[in-house]
């Protein structure tokens, strides 16, 4: 599968701690799943959203959805 935030390769996980989770891409982004459970699909109110750095990652899903997970809180910041 084409990796959407580098067109590099995703490599798809066979099982995960994180079920929501179905595969990643050596550029940091991951591949998650339409219906998520447990990585929220709300927009961030956590006041270090501001703190770009390591703290948040590309995802998206095969429904279209796309955007920025914030990894301190687990939401997510904007989708396209």
């Amino acid at each position: 599968m084409k990796c959407q935030a580098c067109n590099g390769k995703v490599s798809l996980l066979v099982s995960s701690s994180i079920l929501d989770t179905k595969g990643v891409c050596d550029c940091g982004a991951i591949y998650v799943a339409n219906k998520r459970e447990v990585l929220a699909r709300t927009w961030c109110t956590c006041p270090q959203t501001s703190i770009r750095e390591s703290q948040e990652v590309f995802y998206f899903s095969d429904n279209g959805n796309h955007g920025w997970l914030h990894t301190v809180c687990g939401q997510i910041t904007q989708t396209g």
